[in-house]
């Protein structure tokens, strides 16, 4: 892992590790349930139904909570929790509500479109993706060339250098173990159908969580927390480290290969029907337009956000462990949750504001 903006390093076997999980995460949702990973729709919609007084659906929590566990469970085999940009806190809460009005209004993030979409063939996730990176790309080069003091001194290499895990088998140790969980928890959900009442809402709430705790994981073992790293990747005019293209590859691999098990499956594992079916266009009633200001405008701001401080939704819930396990840099406590707080409140905001879509395709509710 990286230790600031002039040591960078590139870790294809972590960021390989690290999407996969994230990928098998998304499978399992979309296999079971027919439900979406998507990190930003899942705190926006948590955070807008506490904020109206709306009854809240419990496996969303649980997912969130999951997140912070596997924030915490991962600082004990990597450098979680990471060094932040040592920038003013008001930045933060900006940065934090301009990515989740992005978001929203975009309808997902690197999760939600990254990793499922692209999973799902789907040409707007595609052109969101293409959208929000070359944003925040932009906006990286720009904020770091001629906004920020980060510049080094120009004697490192244009391409971050290799670096292999120091300990392989640990590393691969400590990242099976929330997937055996996960799929644990699958097939006790499994056999806890038939005795329904109780027993199964824990036994699927167990799935929930599991679910978090693995995506939490994966996500600080890919480098998403590592605001260096992002940016790093982000910054093509500077040293560059490719290893988040690792992390999204990997992640919408597994998914792909879920879609298209879905494809040829009449119910999920876990429920009487997909909550979603595995083609659907989320966020229109049928494909919705490849490009289009609602999609693409917000996926620009969404990537705006990103590329000044390298945190996305989902990172940015999994960083509110960091004061759990020790912060690393003055304003630490502080920063994540402040961005969260204004990430919903971003959220919430564009969905009140803006112009309501049509409610997607979808079959009854799940068991869960």
């Amino acid at each position: 892992m990286s230790r600031g903006p002039c040591a960078l390093a590139f870790t294809p076997i972590e960021s390989l590790i690290g999407g996969s999980l994230i990928g098998i995460v998304a499978a399992v949702f979309l296999l079971c349930y027919g439900r979406v990973l998507g990190f930003s729709g899942i705190t926006g919609e948590v955070g807008s139904a506490m904020a109206a007084g709306r009854p809240i659906e419990v496996w969303k929590v649980l997912v969130l909570i999951g997140l912070v566990w596997g924030g915490i469970a991962s600082a004990t085999t990597t450098q979680f929790p990471f060094s932040t940009l040592d920038v003013d806190l008001t930045v933060y809460a900006a940065v934090g509500f301009l990515t989740g009005f992005g978001a929203s209004a975009g309808n997902g993030c690197t999760s939600g479109h990254g990793i499922c979409g692209l999973g799902r063939l789907s040409p707007r996730s595609f052109s969101a993706v293409c959208t929000f990176v070359a944003a925040a790309s932009a906006t990286s080069v720009v904020s770091i060339q001629y906004l920020s003091d980060e510049l080094c001194d120009g004697s490192e290499p244009w391409l971050a250098p290799l670096a292999w895990p120091d300990q392989p088998q640990t590393l691969l140790t400590s990242a099976a173990c929330p997937v055996v969980f996960l799929l644990g928890a699958v097939v006790v959900a499994r056999m806890a159908m038939d005795l329904g009442g109780l027993v199964s809402t824990v036994a699927h709430g167990l799935v929930a969580l599991c679910g978090g705790v693995t995506a939490g994981f994966g996500l600080v073992l890919a480098g998403m927390l590592d605001q260096h790293k992002v940016r790093g990747f982000l910054n093509v005019a500077g040293q560059w480290d490719p290893s988040l293209a690792f992390v999204m590859g990997s992640g919408a691999t597994i998914s792909l290969l879920a879609h298209a098990l879905a494809n040829r499956r009449a119910l999920p594992l876990l429920a009487q029907s997909y909550a979603f079916p595995p083609a659907c266009e989320f966020g229109t009633a049928d494909r919705g337009p490849v490009v289009g200001a609602r999609l693409n405008g917000g996926a620009a701001l969404f990537g705006i956000g990103w590329g000044l401080l390298g945190i996305c939704p989902g990172p940015a819930v999994v960083g509110l462990a960091s004061p759990l396990v020790g912060g690393s840099a003055p304003g630490d406590p502080l920063r994540y949750p402040l961005f969260v707080v204004l990430m919903i409140s971003g959220f919430t905001l564009a969905e009140q504001a803006l112009p309501k879509q049509p409610a997607p395709i979808h079959g009854a509710s799940p068991l869960y």
